[in-house]
């Protein structure tokens, strides 16, 4: 089995359109967000990180409005995660959620050894 993880960049300043994108419709009535949730979970991701930023409003949004319906298995894998550094643009919120991803995949390696070690 794949252990497929996926990376949303969902921030932004949205300073030209005062909207945030991610919430924007897409196809078939649902957001941009949504959609790429939705696919990354038809491809069966494990683990899916949507950065957005440090707009937590975007993130309650998006935690009230596309999270919360999905089933309790699809929550499991999702997490929202906030920049750690403001304001960076999208190398920052790539930064933030490799920071995220790291330390769960090598607490899973590490596990796998010791396991085996003993």
């Amino acid at each position: 089995m794949l252990n497929l993880g996926v990376i949303i960049l969902a921030g932004g300043l949205s300073s030209r359109m005062g909207y945030p994108k991610a919430l924007l419709p897409w196809t078939n009535g649902e957001s941009l967000i949504s959609h790429a949730l939705r696919n990354a979970l038809e491809h069966d991701a494990n683990d899916i990180l949507i950065s957005i930023g440090d707009d937590e409003s975007l993130g309650q949004a998006i935690q009230a409005n596309i999270i919360d319906t999905l089933s309790n298995k699809e929550k499991e894998k999702v997490s929202i995660v906030r920049d750690s550094v403001p304001r960076s643009g999208p190398l920052g919120g790539l930064y933030s959620t490799l920071a995220v991803v790291f330390p769960r995949r090598c607490q899973k390696v590490l596990c796998k050894h010791f396991r085996s070690a003993v």
